[in-house]
């Protein structure tokens, strides 16, 4: 690395590290979310088919909200989105 890379690495904030679902291993949806996702055969057909990359955001996207509410909310676009055959976001 550069000087300039290293400097900015010293720099960095571990509480801003690993926020982003690239940084993180693959999360997984609650067992519930998963029932109810699978309860509409066609979205979860949809989902599964779809690249790791694309189901790893969503799962992210899904389970960081920090309400159950939104994590819900979340989960029922995603299953619509899906039954439409559409990517979400």
């Amino acid at each position: 690395m550069k000087p300039a890379g290293l400097a900015s690495f010293k720099l960095r904030q571990a509480d801003r590290s690993k926020i982003y679902s690239h940084e993180n291993d693959l999360a997984k949806l609650p067992p519930g979310f998963v029932k109810q996702f699978k309860a509409n055969k066609k979205a979860w057909n949809f989902f599964k088919i779809q690249a790791p990359s694309y189901q790893k955001v969503i799962i992210h996207w899904i389970t960081t909200a920090k309400q159950e509410v939104t994590q819900l909310k979340r989960l029922d676009k995603a299953i619509k989105e899906s039954e439409l055959l559409k990517r979400v976001l």
